[in-house]
């Protein structure tokens, strides 16, 4: 993008784009920035921080002077925005290589939006993590060939092992005189059978095995978890009573 801007040439981009000099002052943007209120003409020769919400200024400035003008590869950097209403917009700038004047060229994409859905869903994973290590239930994560992926607090107390221990071994390695039998234990064969009943939400009563030998039954309940990586098993386990075998 050279200084001399074509008016055709930025008059249809949606998003604003600035240019400033060594100094850190504007010295063009193109017309898309009165969506926030600012006159283009009048933005000339003012410090790009003025624009910026005061928070962020001192970041963003150290952001720049970590970066020499020779630097030869374009960054990015989010910042709030001040319209000229006072409103504060998330944006992310990509702030591309400065050219032999020492002149950046900076176009800000609008994430309030993401920021606002991205914020959303840390909370609602907060509120299921939260959830997940609360439940009076043991909850199990185990893929399709029966390999453990996971564990809630409540499952480890149960099985009186930690989940990182656990992960990776076969689930029946959880199951009464079965420790590590694999598919060849009868008790992965109750799972494999709930696994064809998936959709009619039935539970069975299993054995289970605990670390030091004991053994408790436990409800079991199966349901399918679809990840990007594929499908996964939740298998939720409600403890009835220890029985005391080794």
């Amino acid at each position: 993008m050279k200084k001399n801007w074509s008016k055709e040439a930025l008059s249809d981009i949606a998003n604003v784009v600035i240019s400033i000099d060594k100094e850190m002052k504007i010295t063009a943007v193109n017309e898309a920035c009165r969506k926030w209120g600012y006159d283009n003409k009048k933005m000339v020769g003012l410090s790009f921080f003025k624009i910026l919400a005061p928070q962020d200024i001192g970041r963003v400035s150290e952001q720049f002077n970590s970066r020499s003008s020779s630097c030869d590869e374009s960054w990015s950097a989010d910042t709030r925005v001040l319209t000229v209403e006072g409103q504060e917009l998330e944006v992310l700038w990509t702030i591309g290589v400065a050219d032999k004047e020492g002149i950046r060229y900076l176009t800000a994409t609008d994430i309030s939006m993401f920021k606002s859905d991205y914020q959303k869903i840390q909370a609602s994973e907060f509120r299921l993590r939260t959830l997940i290590n609360n439940v009076s239930a043991g909850l199990v994560i185990m893929n399709k060939s029966g390999l453990i992926e996971s564990l809630n607090p409540t499952a480890e107390k149960m099985f009186d092992e930690l989940a990182e221990k656990l992960a990776g071994r076969h689930i029946s390695c959880l199951f009464d005189e079965s420790a590590d039998a694999g598919e060849k234990s009868p008790e992965w064969q109750k799972i494999a059978e709930q696994l064809l009943l998936l959709e009619q939400f039935q539970t069975t009563m299993i054995r289970c095995r605990k670390k030091t030998g004991e053994s408790f039954d436990a409800v079991l309940g199966i349901s399918n978890i679809s990840t990007y990586a594929g499908d996964l098993y939740l298998l939720t386990l409600l403890q009835t009573q220890l029985t005391t075998t080794v």
